[in-house]
């Protein structure tokens, strides 16, 4: 991955991780690295890269631990709304 992809792919990280924090609080600074970690070994085990097509992986294992289905839906909604994930929208 090029460094202005891995550039891109943290900002986006960072978006996520902060929508995470507004949803579920102080125990996002846990559940981040976490979610990574479940992330980067099933892309991995996959023998894939992470990156934006797969993004979805990472933004599910962290709407897992939130367990009001309202919370759930808002917090993913926010997530698509990135500009940048906008495209994956309806792809999830």
């Amino acid at each position: 991955m090029s460094s202005d992809s891995t550039v891109l792919l943290d900002n986006i990280i960072a978006q996520i991780d902060d929508l995470f924090a507004e949803e579920i609080g102080p125990v996002a600074a846990i559940l981040c690295p976490e979610a990574k970690e479940a992330w980067t070994a099933r892309v991995e085990k996959q023998g894939k890269r992470l990156g934006l097509r797969n993004i979805y992986v990472y933004v599910n294992h962290l709407a897992s631990s939130l367990d009001n289905p309202k919370d759930k839906q808002r917090f993913t909604d926010a997530v698509y709304d990135i500009e940048m994930l906008r495209f994956l929208k309806n792809q999830q």
